[in-house]
């Protein structure tokens, strides 16, 4: 998919900047591994990011011509993690991850397990490399109507 200027932007306006908080690195292995060429540096333990509410998992999939695709709403939002990602140097994280994630719904509606797929999605090849690194996956649901999101927190497994 290819978006205009104007949609980025109106993507990046619309989403909260991504917070990063790193919690120290990877230790020895890591730095072993950057010795000997096979790593691009040491990666923190934990990342939090906190992100925008994604589409729900019901407008994530439209038919077309006979076949189910990942709808617009769905690749603007993963483009906008991407770029707010790029703008604070997110880089995967290598090795077995767990995901904790928090999300804030505006109203009091939606399930929740509807707003898992869309944000580990998009979150895919941004702070892990695949999303069969998550060994673990822990969800919340909170309300805030004022300042809804999702606060994700990626920790390396040992």
């Amino acid at each position: 998919m290819s978006l205009t200027k104007r949609e980025l932007a109106a993507i990046l306006a619309g989403n909260p900047d991504i917070a990063l908080r790193n919690a120290g690195d990877l230790g020895a292995p890591a730095e072993r591994a950057l010795e000997r060429g096979q790593a691009g540096g040491t990666q923190p333990v934990s990342r939090s990011l906190i992100l925008p509410l994604p589409p729900s998992a019901n407008r994530y999939w439209r038919s077309y011509n006979g076949r189910v695709v990942v709808s617009a709403a769905a690749k603007a939002y993963k483009t906008g993690v991407w770029l707010q990602a790029q703008q604070h140097n997110v880089s995967p994280a290598l090795g077995p991850v767990a995901v904790y994630v928090h999300v804030y719904r505006a109203r009091q509606t939606g399930d929740l397990d509807n707003f898992a797929k869309v944000t580990l999605d998009s979150l895919n090849g941004v702070a892990f490399q695949d999303d069969s690194q998550i060994a673990e996956l822990h969800m919340w649901r909170h309300d805030d109507k004022d300042n809804p999101r999702v606060e994700v927190e990626i920790r390396r497994l040992a």
